[in-house]
């Protein structure tokens, strides 16, 4: 379960930019941060293994959990550690490169979740795109669907010149996104800190799981 700690480690371990303070401490990390965080993936595992039962749910560092080491030699601003954690639930990467996840993270300042691309193939995003362009019926109902809903959003910026203007409204963002994902972030975190927080997330995610199907879809169509 996560609670103030868990915010306090992350932004105090940041702040410190210290081995020293982070190996004096690795306690409060395994239990403030690692523990909720294995927590959390394993209360999800039921529900994403049912979804697609080649996600991968190993509760552990590197598997579905987020490395608190930055590599440094993309850390302009020389800090050692992370301030923000993530659990990403997809297919093994070594075997389905660039595929759709379930997402969750969190920081000092906000948390968040959602589904979609970290990073969309060309040729995902050609296949998807042409699944627009032709108003194929399984695209139009998760158009809908996604509509209907009111806790994602599109995430990304779309580009500053549109790249198909003769596109009707609805399907511009759709089509000029380099990445199709649905997210949604909060500063609410008496709702991170609830009990209940993992039935929370289930329930939310189930509202894009027909995001996440019809993107393996794409995946499937795109190799044929």
């Amino acid at each position: 379960m996560f609670t103030q700690e868990t915010l306090d480690f992350l932004d105090e371990n940041y702040q410190q930019n210290s081995r020293e303070w982070f190996r004096e401490h690795r306690e409060s990390y395994q239990t403030h941060v690692l523990a909720p965080l294995a927590e959390l993936v394993e209360a999800l595992t039921p529900f994403l293994q049912s979804v697609d039962p080649l996600i991968v749910c190993a509760p552990k560092v590197d598997r579905t959990i987020s490395r608190i080491y930055r590599d440094l030699r993309f850390s302009r601003s020389g800090a050692l550690y992370r301030s923000e954690m993530w659990i990403s639930c997809k297919r093994d990467k070594r075997f389905f490169p660039l595929y759709p996840e379930f997402y969750f993270y969190l920081s000092p300042l906000e948390f968040g979740y959602g589904c979609g691309y970290y990073e969309m193939s060309p040729e995902a995003l050609r296949v998807a795109r042409e699944k627009v362009l032709v108003r194929s019926p399984k695209f139009e109902k998760l158009r809908r669907t996604l509509e209907k809903q009111t806790v994602f959003a599109p995430q990304g910026s779309l580009p500053k010149r549109d790249h198909f203007p003769d596109q009707p409204e609805p399907y511009k963002g759709w089509l000029n996104r380099k990445e199709w994902t649905f997210g949604c972030s909060s500063r609410e975190f008496e709702t991170l800190f609830a009990a209940d927080f993992a039935e929370t997330l289930e329930r939310d995610f189930r509202l894009v799981e027909p995001l996440y199907r019809f993107l393996l879809e794409i995946e499937e169509q795109k190799t044929e």
